[in-house]
This record gives C-alpha cells, structure tokens and sequence, in this order.
C-alpha cells in the first residue's frame, strides 16, 4: 500500500489513454519528464520492481535546496530515472506548460 501523498500525487499524473484494459483503471500514468510509462506496482516502496523502467516516486518540481518544500502543489510522480537525472533543477516553469 501506498502512502497517502504518493496515492494521491499517482490520481493526479498525466494519465496514458493507451487503450489498453489496464490503462483505464488506475495502473497506467505518464511521467510529466520523459512521457513515457509508468506502472502503478513499480513505486520505489516495492523491492521486486523499482528496478524497473516503469518505476516511480515522488520528485520535488523546485528542489528542496533552492527552497522548495514538500508540499502537493511542488510535488509530482515521475520515473526514477527521469528524477536522478534532472540532478536538483527547478522544473516549476516546465511543468507549467
């Protein structure tokens, strides 16, 4: 089970509409870096699949060294790969878009 905050960051991600059965439920979403997939069972919580292209967790859209807090509203889920190489830059106009 996920904490509240990643559960409710995961209903707000862009969703992916691939047509899929399982797009339609809450499996799919797309990360807001790369636009590509991420699996709902792949959080960083869960040992067997963070390893995972399609795994996720919660980045800080204005990183917390240049003054961002963990806050809803500066906070989004994204691929784990797509958050280790933003390397801490403020992404707030960009997500604006």
């Amino acid at each position: 089970m996920l904490r509240p905050n990643s559960e409710r960051l995961w209903q707000e991600a862009k969703q992916c509409n691939c047509g899929s059965g399982d797009c339609s439920a809450r499996n799919h979403r797309l990360c807001p870096i790369c636009n590509e997939k991420m699996l709902y069972g792949s959080h960083f919580t869960n040992e067997k699949t963070r390893d995972s292209k399609f795994a996720w967790n919660i980045d800080l859209i204005v990183p917390k060294q240049d003054g961002g807090l963990w806050k809803l509203n500066n906070m989004r889920a994204v691929h784990i790969k797509c958050n280790k190489s933003r390397n801490n830059k403020d992404q707030s106009r960009e997500y604006e878009k």
